[in-house]
């Protein structure tokens, strides 16, 4: 094989090996989302459960600035805006409250204070 089809070759494997990262890339962001969503449903369909959590866990919590105020969820995020997985410990329960995040609203939900 001469040595400019070899290098073509090398490009199309490069190339094939890039698509696939990027799929599994977003193959896992779906996920996230995925899980989010079943997170969602799940809050909701057990709302009269009582609180989930006790004063003192510890806990993990995806988190950004943009989830508080956003009426839907943005198309690009840069990558200091992304949501990220944080450490907290439950501080306090305040009881059920009426929450707004990123346009999905959950009715009388428990919230929670975190440290």
């Amino acid at each position: 094989m001469s040595k400019r089809k070899r290098k073509r070759e090398d490009g199309f494997t490069y190339m094939e090996v890039r698509r696939m990262r990027i799929a599994d890339q977003a193959s896992e962001a779906a996920g996230r989302i995925w899980n989010l969503t079943i997170a969602a449903e799940a809050a909701r369909s057990s709302l009269d459960a009582g609180p989930k959590f006790a004063t003192g866990q510890s806990v993990v919590q995806w988190w950004s600035g943009w989830m508080s105020t956003a009426e839907s969820p943005p198309m690009k995020l840069k990558k200091k805006e992304r949501p990220a997985w944080f450490d907290a410990t439950i501080v306090a329960s305040m009881g059920k409250q009426f929450v707004h995040y990123a346009g999905y609203d959950w009715n009388d939900v428990y919230c929670y204070q975190v440290h």
